[in-house]
Formats: structure tokens, sequence, C-alpha cells
């Protein structure tokens, strides 16, 4: 029977920093199975099976963690894998994730997701790499970021976090209700909303006719299959009459026997021909 390994690692690890000076953390993990190994330059513990790891300030949950490094320095995640900084109010979703907790840095690779409640925005690219401690954020290859009605595309982008500030580049697009943006780099205010664009700019605005067009034509009521279908089959009944009745209609006696006609219309004339035929024999 499979039985689920849990721990605290308490790790009171002082220890001088070069510039950064003094500091201690705090884990506990929880998994279905544990291994790994103790000695000096290559201490390793791996994680395996509905994982949680939980740190000062990060929680984790994955498929499997492997804790690496000096002093546990590096956490690299894989499978299902989900973040929480709930003091920051972020969220994190991807295939893996890596986690230098020293210098604060997690990167996040495979459909990468960013949520970052306390501005409402999302955040989504293929890469993504978030520096905690300046609160900054690079996204490459695919970049998606939501806001409201606001919708930002591009290759690549820098995300200042406190700052509200976003800079894209690479094919930027730019989407905000109905009006669509494009140039060669933009950088957004996501507080205000205002772009700045740079290089060849080009764009599509949604005029206040655009939308009474769109208003008139959706109030038009749709006719239904239904009445669709009965309308194209009295169409087709209405032209299949019209054709029996030209092939059952009976010909003008003019057109038939014109010949006849012509001969009775002058009796005499056909008479005296008969005559002069007569005399010659």
């Amino acid at each position: 029977m499979k039985t689920r390994f849990s721990s605290v690692l308490l790790f009171s690890l002082f220890f001088l920093a070069q510039p950064l000076g003094l500091w201690a953390d705090t884990f506990r993990f929880s998994a279905d199975r544990k291994s790994g190994t103790k000695s000096k330059g290559r201490e390793l513990i791996v994680l395996e099976g509905n994982v949680q790891v939980d740190s000062d300030t990060l929680k984790l949950e994955a498929e499997r963690i492997e804790i690496s490094g000096d002093d546990m320095q590096v956490l690299d995640c894989t499978g299902g894998v989900r973040g929480v900084d709930e003091e920051r109010g972020l969220y994190f979703f991807a295939d893996s994730l890596h986690y230098d907790r020293i210098n604060k840095l997690i990167k996040l690779s495979g459909n990468a997701t960013m949520e970052d409640k306390k501005n409402e925005v999302v955040a989504k690219a293929r890469r993504i790499e978030y520096n905690e401690d300046l609160g900054t954020s690079l996204l490459q290859v695919g970049v998606r970021l939501f806001k409201g009605e606001l919708v930002c595309r591009s290759d690549y982008a820098f995300w200042r976090r406190e700052e509200k500030d976003l800079e894209l580049y690479f094919h930027p697009v730019v989407f905000k209700g109905g009006d669509e943006f494009r140039a060669e780099r933009m950088r957004i205010d996501l507080d205000s909303e205002e772009l700045l664009m740079e290089g060849r700019v080009s764009g599509k605005l949604k005029t206040e006719s655009d939308e009474s067009e769109k208003s008139e034509k959706s109030k038009k009521p749709k006719e239904s299959k239904k009445e669709t279908e009965l309308k194209e089959s009295s169409e087709i009944e209405g032209e299949a009459k019209s054709e029996e009745q030209i092939e059952g209609e009976e010909p003008l006696k003019g057109e038939t026997l014109g010949v006849e006609m012509l001969k009775d219309e002058n009796p005499k004339e056909s008479e005296k021909t008969e005559e002069e035929a007569e005399k010659r024999e």
C-alpha cells in the first residue's frame, strides 16, 4: 500500500551571503515518495507524486520537484506546476518551473501563465522569467497580456509590475474596444491604458456609425432554419408549376397552321392559278 510521505525541513542556515547580509528560510514539503542524497556538493532531494512545497514566500505544487544546490538553493518543478505568492497576489501555472530562492528568480516554461490579481492582469507566453526583488517579468514567444478590454500580443515583452508599465517588441498588436493598433515597438501604461507607438504604425478605429449599423443588423429578426427550408421548397414548387404550364399549353393556331392559313386567305387567286394551268394544257 502506498503511503504518503510528509515532513518539515527547517533550514536555520545563517550565513554571510556576500552583500545580501544574514537570512534564513523555512521549507515544508509533502509527497508520495522521497529520495535523495546529502553528500557535500551533491545535495539533492527528489519529491514525486502530488508534491507540495511551501517556503516563506512561495507555495508550489507539481508532480515532481527536485531541490538541489548549495543550501538547497534551486527548486525544479515539472508536471502540472502551480505556484502562489499570496503576499504579492501572484499565481503561476506552467509545464515546468525553475526557482532560484537566493537570487529570487522564477522561470516558467511551456504553457506559462502569470496572473496578477492585485492589478487584474493575466500574462501568457512560452517562457516567463519573474524577478521577485525587482518585480519585473520578461516574456518570450507567443506573448499575450489581458487587462479588461485591453488585449496585447507580441513575441517579446518586458513588464514592470509595480510601475504598471508594459513594453512590447517584435510584431506587437494591441486591441481595445474594437480598435486595433500595430507598430514596431509599443509602450503601455496599464493603469491609464495610454499607448505610445514607435516606428512604422498602423491601426483600425471603430466609429459610432459602425456601432449603429451593427445594432440595426442585430435588430432584424433572423429566419429560422425551418422557415428558410419552407421558403426554398415553395420557390422550387412554383418553378415546377410554371414549367408544367409551359409544356401543357396548346400552341397558337397561327403558329402551327401557318401554311394552311396562307392558302385560305386568298381563295380567288388560287382559283385563277388553276384556270391558267388548265388553258396551257
